[in-house]
């Protein structure tokens, strides 16, 4: 009997043995299984960010499509600027100076009688608006 009692520990034994080897490696691979789904949660989170980025610069351009044009009035123009249109319409033939001069302001009312604005010399939202279009140079057709 001695020796069916050996043999009863001996297994007994070696079930706790395999038992508890059994529970480290589950344990461990229950371990790995989080490190894995850690891992993935943070790549997703890192995607997340990305799309959230790309969002904002979406939302950013769109604000920037969506905003009006600048009012007429908005328009700065400098007395060269002013000088260099007409020239360019072919109403001021004078030196670019940024000096308005009485040259510069009967160019001013010949261009404003031509394109049907009221003649009266004075640069206002109108009259920018359209010697704008003439700032640059238009080509010459040849």
């Amino acid at each position: 009997m001695s020796k069916i009692l050996w043999v009863v520990f001996l297994i007994a034994g070696l079930c706790v043995t395999g038992c508890s080897m059994n529970s480290d490696e589950k344990v461990g691979a229950l371990e790995k299984r989080v490190d894995a789904i850690t891992g993935r949660m943070d790549a997703v989170e890192g995607r997340i960010d990305a799309v959230e980025q790309k969002q904002v610069q979406i939302e950013e351009t769109a604000r920037q499509k969506i905003e009006p044009p600048a009012k007429v009035t908005d328009i700065v123009m400098s007395e060269m600027d002013i000088q260099t249109a007409l020239k360019n319409a072919g109403f001021y033939d004078g030196p670019i100076d940024g000096k308005i001069g009485p040259n510069t302001i009967k160019a001013i009312t010949d261009f404003q009688a031509a394109n049907g604005l009221e003649a009266d010399g004075i640069i206002g939202a109108k009259t920018k608006s359209m010697l704008g279009k003439h700032l640059t140079p238009q080509p010459s057709g040849d």
